[in-house]
């Protein structure tokens, strides 16, 4: 495909609602995209739409708009940088058409609307940095104010903090245990634990909260369980396990082992067989940006969930919140392994900006 502009086409299809077979049918997409042409751009744009509202992934569908390759169908997909996955399919049309990029994205940063400004803004100085000598060449050819936001984009840019390069971030964020295969996980259950509750005389306290988690953490599987366990990692993760198997054997040999089986695995590894889908408006391309506790920047979106990087899939009822460049909140980290969510997780709990306990699930 040639990045240039092609004759407009008559809007054959514009206004038209429920072509939602579009979407999910193999071959029906690309068959219609390449029989229609541009003029399928206006029903592309709403049927993401009607995609996004329905609680389906639109996708497919805004990768099909960009790839259109007109200045009509960029546009569509600009106007729609503040939904979900748009900006994706944005980033991805304009490894294509990185003239198109510059000047369209140069065009909406410059005077499109709030927050779409915004968001063209940071999207065109990522392209900017991978373009450097297409924005010099095309910089004399854009308008006024594009000309300005352009020469200056860092400047333009500067709400937005910059992003760490993936090669300084640790392999959680690189390659998540769900997208890889790993060792299958497995908890050892010893039946019939009671709580010891002798003790020596003036015991320390977290001996104590060790002695009584014990029997929870290798007892039935479920939400106490869980909390159990995550609480002894956290001990074990600022003490070492040498305590916690210590009083693991008062309460004998099978619970000393299960134990150590238990502080030794991984819990990143506890994952469901199937990890769930991520709602259609998770997407970090417009939720505020994670923060590295290390340097400040940025986790890059493709790193970043609404979660944890720990968790694709956060919970309604818990109430947490992330340091972001914005102040702002956005939903916690949750998971069936770790109750308390990334800052439980030795992997990356020094890397990234912890969330604050929350209880329940």
């Amino acid at each position: 495909m040639h990045d240039g502009d092609r004759r407009p086409a008559p809007p054959l299809l514009a206004g038209q609602s429920g072509w939602y077979w579009l979407n999910g049918r193999p071959g029906v997409l690309p068959t219609a995209v390449e029989g229609v042409g541009p003029a399928l751009a206006p029903t592309l744009a709403t049927v993401a739409d009607e995609e996004t509202e329905t609680g389906r992934d639109p996708y497919e569908l805004l990768r099909a708009l960009g790839l259109l390759g007109t200045d009509e169908a960029f546009r569509l997909l600009v106007d729609r940088l503040d939904r979900p996955h748009a900006q994706k399919a944005v980033i991805e049309t304009a490894r294509h058409f990185p003239r198109r990029a510059l000047r369209l994205l140069g065009e909406a940063a410059a005077s499109g609307p709030a927050p779409i400004s915004s968001y063209a803004v940071r999207l065109l100085r990522e392209h900017v940095a991978v373009w450097p000598d297409l924005a010099t060449e095309l910089l004399p050819r854009l308008s006024t104010k594009a000309r300005e936001v352009v020469g200056s984009i860092g400047e333009a840019a500067a709400r937005w903090v910059p992003e760490a390069p993936a090669e300084s971030l640790p392999r959680l964020l690189v390659e998540p245990p769900w997208t890889r295969d790993r060792p299958l996980f497995t908890r050892v259950t010893v039946r019939g634990l009671q709580p010891l509750t002798a003790g020596q005389p003036n015991e320390p306290e977290e001996r104590a909260q060790i002695r009584a988690l014990i029997p929870v953490a290798l007892g039935k599987v479920g939400p106490q369980r869980f909390r159990a366990e995550t609480a002894l990692r956290r001990i074990a993760g600022s003490g070492g396990d040498g305590e916690i198997l210590e009083v693991a054997g008062e309460y004998g040999t099978k619970a000393a082992k299960a134990a150590r089986a238990l502080l030794a695995a991984d819990p990143l590894d506890d994952l469901p067989a199937e990890m769930p889908r991520r709602p259609v408006w998770q997407d970090p391309y417009i939720l505020p940006q994670v923060l590295l506790r290390e340097d400040g920047r940025a986790l890059p979106p493709a790193r970043s969930t609404a979660s944890s990087p720990c968790s694709p899939f956060p919970s309604r009822t818990s109430r947490t919140r992330a340091s972001t460049s914005s102040g702002g909140s956005a939903p916690p980290p949750r998971s069936p392994h770790s109750p308390g969510g990334c800052s439980s997780c030795r992997a990356c709990a020094s890397r990234a900006t912890p969330w604050t306990m929350a209880t329940g699930f």
